[in-house]
């Protein structure tokens, strides 16, 4: 069950994390492969999500990511407007370092580039969702 009470602790949190998050250049341009027509994702907003649930499904460190030439993307709002993402990154993981949707953002750079490997490498999405189901 989710407590949706605001501690004071999340607001100070909230202040230091972003606002607008989005992906390299690169994750840019993979984004729109994986999206749209003959893609993957009907959105690229849900290619982004799947991307970060994706990174936390393997445990990735979102701080041994880096993201070259960031270019922002999506108001965390329209992204995710019942902070589910952000309580699962605070539940998952400590965000003393870096504020949850600073994390995100890193976890959907891995995601995006994850998922794009795997599939021009020839994994099916059955596979991937089976790999998934086994974390």
């Amino acid at each position: 069950m989710s407590n949706s009470k605001t501690t004071r602790e999340d607001s100070i949190c909230d202040m230091s994390d972003l606002v607008t998050i989005g992906l390299s250049e690169e994750g840019m341009r993979l984004i729109t492969v994986l999206s749209g027509e003959g893609g993957l994702f009907a959105q690229e907003i849900d290619a982004y999500r799947f991307a970060i649930a994706l990174a936390l499904a393997h445990s990735i460190d979102p701080e041994q990511v880096s993201i070259e030439k960031r270019q922002t993307k999506y108001n965390v709002g329209s992204l995710d407007p019942d902070r589910k993402i952000w309580e699962a990154i605070r539940t998952l993981s400590d965000t003393s370092e870096l504020p949850p949707y600073r994390k995100a953002e890193r976890l959907a750079e891995w995601g995006i580039q994850d998922l794009h490997s795997r599939l021009r490498l020839g994994q099916s999405v059955r596979s991937l969702v089976e790999e998934l189901e086994s974390l």
